[in-house]
């Protein structure tokens, strides 16, 4: 007997949510800014939040941070922060709980809004001496796909 798929909903369609792939936070070296890439938006998706995560939380004398950038592809990938820069140190963290990175309250639904070819990207910025690296850190964001 063979069974009729036609009429199943799609994985990953109509509005549920999605994750993107997150990715382990680099090591992040003194008074710099380093940028990893989340991926690249296949498809109309709406910035839902990100999050980050750590084993063995980061330690800084000074400020330590992560935002989360949309590379615009419509407009020359001009960068669109979806959330504020939040401290990763042990001053604000608790290891191995996953931290919620709200989107910005002044967000439009066009800055939300990945169109295809837009790229997520996280912003770690040292503003001096880092003490100790995360370990087992990574950063993701959450998405719905719009269609």
């Amino acid at each position: 007997m063979t069974m009729r798929n036609d009429r199943a909903e799609q994985p990953g369609e109509y509005g549920s949510q999605i994750n993107t792939e997150s990715v382990p936070f680099p090591t992040i070296a003194n008074s710099t800014t380093t940028t990893v890439n989340l991926g690249l938006s296949p498809r109309l998706q709406w910035f839902r939040q990100g999050f980050i995560d750590q084993l063995i939380l980061a330690a800084s004398a000074s400020a330590l941070t992560v935002q989360i950038q949309k590379l615009d592809s419509t407009n020359g990938f001009a960068a669109v922060n979806l959330t504020a820069a939040q401290d990763i140190t042990s001053s604000t963290q608790t290891a191995k709980k996953t931290f919620a990175l709200a989107a910005l309250t002044t967000l439009t639904d066009a800055q939300r809004t990945l169109n295809p070819g837009d790229a997520l990207v996280a912003v770690f910025t040292a503003g001096g001496s880092v003490t100790s690296q995360a370990v087992g850190g990574i950063v993701g964001a959450e998405l719905f796909i719009l269609r």
